[in-house]
């Protein structure tokens, strides 16, 4: 259904870019037209928006001239689907004085939500609501009582929940026109923050993703980037602060992202960083980016990153010295729980989950070749049996995990009779095996 014509000022002459409205005022359903030059059009669904014998109120407006148009529609018109109906605006009463003007964010933006618009009379103390419409930021009021030169006209706009009030002083030029054109300002609504988003660094893996992979014994630092948005402008952000949450508490949490720099007048970017300890579980870690404006109001991101698994652990003595020992004896080396003694093995859960041990040996050699085989050396964890290592064995200690989780290990090596005197050298592997 197409409504459309063409709208003349009052002397007949075309009325270029006038404001127009259509209001079904069966369903009170409206909308605005548009406009070329003096022409306007606005389409509408036929059977949904309109229907026969309903009244259509067109309304009309440019400066201080308008009219309004009650139609009822028929059955020809939807049949057609067209309605063609031409307006010419009425000039106002003979009065005394008129003011108009419109309503502006300080943002620029127009307020088209206007709630109110009362004009006060300072002099005289009158007080009158000016004439606004849903849609359109413009106000007008006629006034039939009596404006004089230097009187001071206090105007007040609100869209509701912003508000304010500007004073004009009539002057000589605006008594002989009989119009005051005024503009009024409101402060721009304040809008909360947005966190547009959240970089987590690094990945350690292609996978699909942010995959980090813990450090054996040391702390991993991770990065957070935010990118974060004020329609208010970037400086009215107060905070902005990221909470991480998972399998295991992290200590650093919860993080103060700092300014590092603005995209444009409302987006800037916030860094921050913090630890992961290498004993913390695995699994999925959840990154809550909170930002707050100056006002209070909070826009709230999340992402996400997995924390791998990592198996692993360390010895504090690099070698093992069982010192001289005759022919059919043997000598022991015990650990302890110090990793200061380095004379005395012991080793420490570095990763993330629970781990037994699997050691593994090779023979003994001499510089004369002789062979002291590896089965004479055994080994043990903990309080657990001595095992030999004719074959790699694993020890089922379940070392849990933890910022100091330490066992000790022992050897045992056993000299044959009729070993041939010598320096005798060898390897021992100990690894961390999950459980």
């Amino acid at each position: 259904y197409f409504i459309n014509g063409y709208v003349f000022h009052a002397n007949g002459t075309a009325c270029d870019a006038p404001l127009v409205k259509i209001t079904n005022e069966n369903t009170g359903a409206h909308w605005t037209a548009e406009t070329s030059q003096n022409m306007y059009g606005c389409i509408i669904a036929n059977g949904m928006d309109v229907n026969v014998s309903e009244t259509l109120q067109i309304y009309a407006w440019k400066d201080v001239q308008s009219k309004i148009i009650h139609h009822t529609v028929t059955e020809n018109e939807t049949e057609d689907g067209i309605l063609c109906m031409n307006i010419t605006l009425l000039n106002p009463p003979e009065t005394p004085f008129v003011v108009q003007g419109a309503v502006f964010y300080e943002t620029g933006e127009p307020c088209i939500n206007l709630t109110g618009v009362t004009i006060t009379n300072k002099n005289t103390g009158n007080t009158w609501n000016a004439e606004i419409h849903e849609g359109f930021n413009q106000y007008m009021l006629v006034i039939s009582d009596n404006v004089s030169e230097g009187d001071v006209l206090e105007i007040n706009a609100t869209d509701g929940s912003s508000c304010n009030s500007t004073t004009h002083t009539v002057s000589s030029g605006e008594i002989d026109s009989g119009i005051v054109s005024h503009n009024v300002t409101l402060p721009a609504l304040n809008m909360a923050p947005s966190v547009d988003s959240i970089l987590i660094t690094p990945d350690d893996d292609v996978e699909e993703g942010v995959q980090i992979d813990p450090q054996p014994g040391e702390n991993k630092t991770v990065n957070i980037s935010a990118v974060v948005s004020d329609m208010n402008g970037y400086d009215d952000i107060s905070s902005v602060i990221a909470t991480i949450t998972g399998q295991s508490d992290v200590a650093d949490s919860p993080v103060i992202l700092h300014f590092v720099s603005n995209i444009d007048g409302n987006t800037a970017i916030f860094n921050g960083s913090f630890n992961m300890s290498f004993y913390y579980e695995s699994g999925i870690y959840t990154v809550t980016v909170n930002a707050t404006d100056k006002s209070g109001a909070t826009g709230t991101n999340t992402s996400s990153f997995n924390y791998r698994e990592a198996i692993a652990l360390r010895m504090d003595a690099v070698s093992i010295s069982f010192g001289s020992v005759d022919p059919g004896e043997y000598c022991e080396v015990s650990g302890d729980h110090d990793f200061a003694t380095t004379d005395k093995p012991t080793i420490q859960n570095i990763g993330n989950t629970v781990i037994n041990v699997k050691i593994s040996g090779t023979n003994l050699t001499s510089e004369e070749n002789a062979v002291i085989e590896k089965r004479n050396i055994r080994a043990r964890v903990d309080a657990l049996s001595y095992k030999n290592l004719s074959e790699e064995r694993v020890f089922d200690v379940q070392m849990p995990i933890g910022n100091a989780v330490f066992e000790n290990i022992d050897f045992n090596l056993s000299v044959e009779r009729g070993t041939p005197p010598g320096n005798y050298e060898g390897n021992v592997t100990i690894t961390a095996v999950s459980v």
